[in-house]
Parts: C-alpha cells; sequence; structure tokens
C-alpha cells in the first residue's frame, strides 16, 4: 500500500473516461520518480479504455502487459469481463478460478482507496470554503 498513488484530474471539469485514463497514465509513466513502472497494468474499464491505456504505452514504446476489467450485464458483482488488447470478445477466465478473483480483489480495492481519498479531499475542500 505504501506504493499507492493518488492523481487528481488536470484535464478539465469532463467526466469523460477514456481522456481521464489517459491523463493518468501519461503522467504516471512521465513520471520516473515514483518508481520503476509495473509489468501489468489493469485497466478499469471495458474496451475503450484499455483501447486509450494500450495507445499510452506503445507511442512510449512500454512493453509491458495490459489488461481491463468492466462491469458485466447488468454490473452484477462477479459477472466482471476481461479484456485484453487486440481481442474482439472478452477473455474467458472461469469466475471460480483464482487468477479471476484476484482480478476483482485488485479492482475492488482500487476503488475502496480511491474513494477514500475522494472523500479525505472533499472533506478538505469544505473545510477550506466554510474558513473563507
Amino acid at each position: 500500500k505504501d506504493q499507492y498513488r493518488v492523481f487528481h484530474i488536470r484535464g478539465g471539469d469532463t467526466l469523460d473516461d477514456i481522456a481521464m485514463i489517459t491523463e493518468v497514465l501519461t503522467r504516471r509513466v512521465n513520471n520516473t520518480e515514483i518508481g520503476p513502472l509495473p509489468d501489468l497494468y489493469i485497466i478499469d474499464g471495458g474496451k475503450g479504455q484499455l483501447a486509450a491505456a494500450h495507445k499510452v504505452l506503445r507511442s512510449r514504446n512500454i512493453e509491458a502487459d495490459i489488461i481491463s476489467i468492466a462491469k458485466g450485464e447488468g454490473r452484477k458483482r462477479m459477472e466482471d469481463v476481461v479484456y485484453i488488447p487486440a481481442r474482439k470478445n472478452h477473455l474467458a477466465l472461469p469466475r471460480a478460478s483464482a487468477v479471476f478473483r484476484e482480478i476483482v480483489r485488485m479492482r475492488d480495492e482500487a476503488h475502496r482507496f480511491a474513494v477514500s481519498s475522494h472523500r479525505r479531499w472533499r472533506k478538505k475542500e469544505n473545510l477550506k470554503d466554510r474558513k473563507a
């Protein structure tokens, strides 16, 4: 957990997932002070988010594996699907497999961390607004 990082979106007030993933991943791979780049990138999202992230890595000649995990039909728990680049359909991983469960666990942990970080940031912003 000491390697977790928070990247605040600088690219305007848009809610464009693809633009945000592009911005964050670009900033991450350009900042060598953070530490070594990972061997595997796990993107939260579907084919569009995966394509955007893959494009960032390719544009910088970064040879690393990349996958994405997206909510499945009806956004039900454990109905998630995993995508890999250059493949039209999702990767058929058995729901009971240790690999699938670990990918879901990592995505859920990233969500937990992001939500708690955002709440802390909002609380701090609200306190600033009250003092002004």
